[in-house]
Order: C-alpha cells, then sequence, then structure tokens
C-alpha cells in the first residue's frame, strides 16, 4: 500500500497527465518574496519566474528559455546540460520527489483556502530545522513547503490553483 504522501503525489501526477494544472507559488527566504507561475500538462512545462522576468518552456520536444516580452530566446534540446537540470528541479519540485522521505503524517491543517494533510520530516537544511510538508486533500497538490520556523525559515507557498484543464495553446514558444 502506498503512504499517505505518495497517495497525494499520484494524485496530482494523475492531474498533471489528464487535464494539467495552472498555478503559482510564492517563496520567501531572507526576506525575500519570489513569484513564479506554472502551466503543466503531460510532459509539458511552462515556468514565468517573475523576479528574473523571463520564461523557460519544455513543449515535449525543445526547451526554450526567453527574457518575458520578448520574441527571441535561446531553444535548446532538452538534454542539454542547462534544460535537462531546469526541467528536473521543476518536477522535482512536486510532491512526487519527496515521496519516498521519511516523513511523519501530523494533524491535518487549513493552509488558506486549502484542506490540507500535513507531514513533518526532522531535517537540517541550511541551519533551519524541520520540514513541513501541507498537502490539498483534493488534488495532491503541494501548498506549502516550510523549513525552519519564523524569519529564519523558508517557505514556498501555493497562492493559485487552476485545475480546470491547461489547453496546448500554453506550450506554444514566443
Amino acid at each position: 500500500a502506498l503512504s499517505p504522501l505518495a497517495e497525494a503525489a499520484a494524485k496530482f501526477t494523475a492531474l498533471i497527465s489528464g487535464a494539467g494544472a495552472h498555478y503559482e507559488e510564492s517563496t520567501a527566504f531572507m526576506g525575500m518574496d519570489m513569484k513564479a507561475e506554472y502551466w503543466m500538462k503531460g510532459e509539458k512545462i511552462k515556468k514565468h519566474d517573475k523576479m528574473l522576468d523571463e520564461f523557460i518552456l519544455f513543449d515535449g520536444e525543445w526547451f526554450y528559455q526567453w527574457p518575458a516580452g520578448e520574441k527571441a530566446g535561446t531553444r535548446m534540446t532538452p538534454d542539454s546540460p542547462q534544460a535537462a537540470s531546469a526541467i528536473l528541479m521543476i518536477k522535482n519540485s512536486s510532491l512526487s520527489a519527496l515521496a519516498s522521505a521519511p516523513y511523519q503524517q501530523q494533524e491535518d491543517a487549513k493552509e488558506g483556502k486549502f484542506d490540507c494533510r500535513v507531514f513533518y520530516m526532522d531535517i537540517e537544511f541550511m541551519g533551519m530545522k524541520g520540514n513541513w510538508l501541507y498537502v490539498d486533500k483534493e488534488t495532491g497538490a503541494l501548498v506549502k513547503n516550510q523549513y525552519g520556523q519564523g524569519k529564519d525559515g523558508m517557505s514556498v507557498t501555493l497562492t493559485m490553483l487552476d485545475t480546470g484543464g491547461v489547453g496546448d495553446d500554453a506550450f506554444l514558444p514566443p
């Protein structure tokens, strides 16, 4: 049987494989607030890094990177080192990469508008003690990934999630 965390990861993977998802995240770290917007469907990935104001796109065949507002950028094969690491990083920021780690289930909690299962792992990362995962019960989306506590901690928080289906036009290069 799958662990509750692996079950949630499988639910989100099924969502991405089917209708896809469009979501936004905010990362709070060392007084900075970094925002990113994602579109994912099947193997296709698009990310708008709002701090760098650039897009990256993997359309299933090619990897693209370009500044927002521009019509030109870089195109490379997905197995090039830069493309492969960017694709892997986005895929690994989802729950499936964390599902095999020894997280312990905690008491359920509400995070924003999401009803979440909470998981904790006793770990130290860059001096921050403890890692909490808040996972949406309905979709399996990772709503919050929190390292440490308070102003010395780091959190990645889902600020918007649209599971109404992502069109293929979201993955067209500029």
